[in-house]
């Protein structure tokens, strides 16, 4: 998989910057800020090329460090090359987040990860946390190359990490708006449903008018504190 990311961003390099990517990135960067949580020192897996961190670090002046990590060096240059105005606060290095020990020898009071589904051990990386942590994660509802696991649901979601994460903020965002119009409507109400954790309401919804929630593809963003 390594050499296939690698063969990805360099024919792709900015495809995880632009887009849904770019929308969800800067929305979770002012979510931040209006929930007043203050990170100084980010702790990131599977940067990319390093736009989520390009609009953290904008919006956040008082953070001192931000650690990017990925497996594939082409992104790592790519996220070096993005993050050159910021490059006194950054440490870009080669790392699989399979070996989550590493992450233990890194001080930090904010984690970032928005690919958990690729990764074997991610309950035993979130385990590896320290008490107090603020976790940020982004989860898909659809299946792809390198997906070990897939949520159907916002429940689903809760299911797997509520027990190590006390969740104080969550949304949804559907892909399919950023290449169609069409469903703009109905991802405003299904957006305000998922935000409330009212399944069972979109799920009628989308049988009385035949719509398939499960087609859709949906990435859940949602921020907690390490339980």
């Amino acid at each position: 998989m390594k050499e296939y990311y690698n063969e990805d961003f360099r024919k792709h390099g900015g495809a995880y910057s632009s887009g849904f990517y770019a929308s969800r990135n800067r929305h979770i960067a002012l979510k931040i800020k209006e929930l007043k949580l203050f990170p100084k020192v980010c702790f990131e897996i599977a940067c990319a090329e390093g736009n989520l961190a390009y609009n953290i670090l904008k919006e956040h002046k008082q953070i001192t460090k931000y650690y990017l990590s990925y497996y594939a060096d082409e992104a790592l240059k790519l996220a070096s090359k993005n993050l050159a105005e910021f490059a006194n606060k950054t440490i870009l290095f080669n790392l699989d987040a399979e070996n989550y020990d590493e992450i233990a020898k890194y001080k930090f009071d904010t984690f970032i990860c928005t690919c958990l589904e690729h990764i074997r051990n991610d309950r035993q990386i979130i385990k590896s946390l320290p008490l107090g942590t603020i976790i940020i994660i982004s989860l898909p509802n659809f299946s792809w190359p390198g997906h070990l696991r897939t949520f159907r649901s916002l429940e689903n979601c809760f299911e797997r990490y509520e027990d190590l994460i006390h969740f104080i903020w969550w949304d949804v965002q559907d892909l399919q708006k950023y290449s169609s119009s069409i469903f703009g409507i109905f991802y405003k109400i299904r957006s305000w449903l998922y935000r409330n954790r009212y399944n069972k309401i979109i799920n009628r919804i989308c049988n009385l008018f035949g719509l398939d929630i499960v087609g859709s593809k949906l990435k859940y963003n949602l921020i907690g504190i390490r339980l």
